[in-house]
Formats: structure tokens, C-alpha cells, sequence
């Protein structure tokens, strides 16, 4: 939501001030919030796909406990979209959210510490691959 007000104040621009109509900030907020939620069901998705892999169970709860977890540091690196300079200082809570999933894998599922470190790696991939596609389509439909 950081960014939805960013977006109202400062605009596409950054440094040039945009009008921008109160529905279209609320388009542009609706869609970024739609993303957040399809990021955290994605991850929660591709950590339920991968558990066979690693002798877990899946279990949807878990999976999606873990994702919610893992996209905290993310979030919460949302409240410096409000100062434009500082949006790229938010490559900073990768790092947080990369350590709770690894965590979360060992604690919440069980997953062998050693192979905690892979399991987020095939996840990032994952999501990357469907983030992808699904931006492609969206694209494509001229849906953003």
C-alpha cells in the first residue's frame, strides 16, 4: 500500500510530478495488491509442488504459513516506496525473506537443513517461470 501512495504523490516519474486521477491510483493499487497476493500464493504453491521431492507431505497450511513468513520482510520493505530514492534499498529484504523460507522449510516441514538452501532455490525458480508467464499473458491481454 506504501506504493499506491507513493504512486499518488509522486507519480510514474519519480522526480516529475504526474497527475494522476484518484481511479487510476486506485487501479494501480488494486492490481498491485492483486500481485502480492498471486506472489505469496505462487510461492506457497511451488513450495506444496516440490515437497516430494524432499520426503516431506505436503500440506497446503504449512506451505502457505511458510510463504506468508518468507513475503514478510518484503512487505514490510513496501514503507520505502514512499520516498522514491529509497526504492532500490528494498533489494535489502530479499535476503530476510530468503533466510525465514530456508527457516520456515527446516522448521514448519521438516526439510533437511542441507537441504533447505536448494528446495528455496527450485521455489525462486518456480516463481520466477510463473511470474513470467502469467505477466506474458497479462501483457498479451493488455491487462496491465
Amino acid at each position: 500500500m506504501a506504493g499506491l501512495a507513493a504512486f499518488g504523490l509522486f507519480g510514474a516519474r519519480g522526480e516529475q510530478a504526474v497527475a494522476l486521477s484518484p481511479l487510476r491510483v486506485l487501479h494501480i493499487g488494486a492490481v498491485t495488491f492483486s500481485g502480492v497476493i498471486l506472489g505469496v500464493l505462487l510461492v506457497a504453491v511451488s513450495i506444496w509442488v516440490v515437497a516430494p521431492m524432499y520426503r516431506v507431505a505436503r500440506d497446503w497450511s504449512r506451505s502457505l504459513l511458510v510463504a506468508t513468513y518468507a513475503a514478510t520482510p518484503l512487505l514490510l520493505a513496501g514503507v520505502l516506496l514512499l520516498v522514491p530514492v529509497l526504492v532500490p534499498a528494498t533489494i535489502l529484504a530479499v535476503g530476510p525473506a530468503l533466510y525465514g523460507m530456508s527457516t520456515g522449510l527446516v522448521l514448519v516441514l521438516a526439510v533437511k537443513k542441507g537441504d533447505a538452501a536448494e528446495y528455496v532455490a527450485i521455489v525462486c525458480l518456480a516463481l520466477s517461470v510463473a511470474l513470467t508467464l502469467i505477466g506474458g499473458f497479462a501483457g498479451a491481454l493488455d491487462l496491465i
